[in-house]
């Protein structure tokens, strides 16, 4: 009896350390260790730092772990001034990501941390034969509670699982490919294209020609979006909360931003407030200034929240509303 309770035990005290990588925190003060290793990486701000060698010392770590072709299929993330993390430099948050990859039958993507300190967000993609990566913003790793880091980067690989930077870029090709076919024969019809033209009409058809492939694009790119909708958003949200169970990290993650979207306009009544009680210790010149600034600000503000809710409410955009 003795015998069977100690097997047990082991076997119990041996499935918690298998799916401790799954349910372990993120270590935060792990980045702040791998920032200071890297040296000039991720002083982008520091006046005291040429930046040109700064992005070389960036590259030679990115160089020396992905080929040529591997940074070109992950050139988006790249883009992002990031730089490529490992198993040996950030451990728990690559063995997290590796860890949920290996239960859900996916090859382990490339790991990058942005070295941008306002990019509060993470992103992924995945081109056809390729392990794809994840980008994972500082912010986000500082400001985000491990739940809710959890749920991010288990709704990224959510878009890799489901391989939907592939389904994106297939689609918008295919509407752009038919949107350019049907202008061509509009185009023909009407005697905008021919077949067979001089020389010196050369370049006017050319030109036409150019224009109507950049109109196609734009709206293919359009109809693409029409047609995907937020569905691989939703998609990329379900794994995350019915496969992976970070539910509750993802409505924390979402919470969030919503107060710090709302903090934007409590800064802008602040700062009209602040403008008012100091009205008459300035010259009316240096307050008509500042107030026209304040009134410049607001409108691009008012207009980015137009966007934003264009973005979210129609399928122009990728993303549902955080609600």
């Amino acid at each position: 009896m003795k015998t069977m309770k100690g097997f047990f035990a082991l076997g119990l005290i041996l499935s918690l350390v298998v799916s401790l990588p799954i349910n372990a925190g993120l270590d935060k003060q792990e980045l702040e260790a791998f920032k200071e290793k890297k040296g000039l990486v991720f002083k982008d701000h520091d006046p005291f730092v040429n930046q040109s060698l700064r992005g070389i010392q960036r590259d030679i770590e990115n160089c020396k772990e992905l080929s040529p072709l591997a940074r070109f299929a992950r050139f988006a993330l790249l883009s992002l001034d990031s730089i490529i993390v490992t198993a040996d430099s950030m451990p728990k948050l690559h063995g997290y990501i590796d860890a949920m990859c290996k239960e859900q039958g996916i090859a382990t993507p490339t790991v990058f941390i942005t070295t941008w300190k306002g990019f509060f967000n993470a992103a992924a993609m995945k081109f056809f034969a390729s392990t794809g990566g994840i980008i994972v913003g500082q912010a986000l790793l500082l400001e985000s509670s491990d739940e809710e880091l959890e749920a991010i980067v288990a709704h990224e690989i959510g878009h890799i699982k489901h391989d939907h930077t592939r389904k994106t870029v297939l689609t918008i090709g295919i509407c752009a490919g038919l949107n350019f076919l049907s202008l061509y024969a509009l185009g023909h019809k009407y005697g905008l294209v021919k077949t067979n033209y001089s020389y010196y009409e050369r370049t006017d058809q050319e030109l036409i020609r150019n224009a109507m492939i950049f109109a196609s694009t734009i709206i293919g790119g359009i109809l693409s979006r029409f047609i995907i909708g937020k569905r691989f958003e939703r998609e990329a949200d379900e794994f995350a909360y019915k496969t992976m169970g970070k539910g509750e990290g993802l409505a924390q993650f979402f919470e969030n931003l919503q107060q710090k979207y709302k903090q934007r306009d409590t800064d802008f009544d602040d700062t009209y407030a602040l403008l008012q009680d100091n009205k008459s210790n300035m010259s009316s010149g240096d307050y008509n200034g500042l107030a026209l600034r304040y009134y410049l600000a607001k409108m691009g503000h008012n207009i980015g929240k137009a966007f934003k809710w264009l973005y979210h409410n129609t399928p122009l955009g990728a993303h549902p509303t955080h609600e």
